[in-house]
């Protein structure tokens, strides 16, 4: 007749039990980390496109930018001269005024500074 050991069956069970569920557990977190790394690849494409859009602006404003620092250099040297004259010279105009609109004309300053510029 055939004895059974039921302790050792139950130990076998026990032990593909665990087993199982660490392998399921193992390939939930792969899966898991696959998703993360594909949806990782497809922002980083995204990103390396925003990158060189960027790039492209950058290229074409930063000669401009050059040229508005330099064109504010200028209209610095030209405050600074107007100041000068200013401060010598009490023309009865404050400078708040300079910056003012005075109807749809050009307020003072850069009237000025336009014909320092011609």
């Amino acid at each position: 007749m055939l004895k059974i050991d039921w302790s050792k069956v139950l130990t076998n069970a026990v032990s593909v039990l665990v087993t199982t569920v660490f392998v399921g557990a193992a390939l939930y977190v792969w899966k898991g980390v696959e998703s993360v790394d594909f949806r990782i690849g497809e922002n980083f494409g995204k990103v390396k496109k925003t990158q060189k859009h960027i790039e492209a602006i950058v290229k074409v404003i930063a000669p401009k930018v050059d040229n508005n620092t330099n064109d504010i250099e200028q209209l610095k040297e030209v405050v600074n001269e107007m100041s000068e004259y200013h401060s010598k010279v009490n023309l009865g105009i404050k400078p708040k005024i300079l910056l003012q609109h005075n109807g749809g004309k050009e307020p003072p300053l850069i009237q000025a500074i336009q014909q320092q510029l011609k």
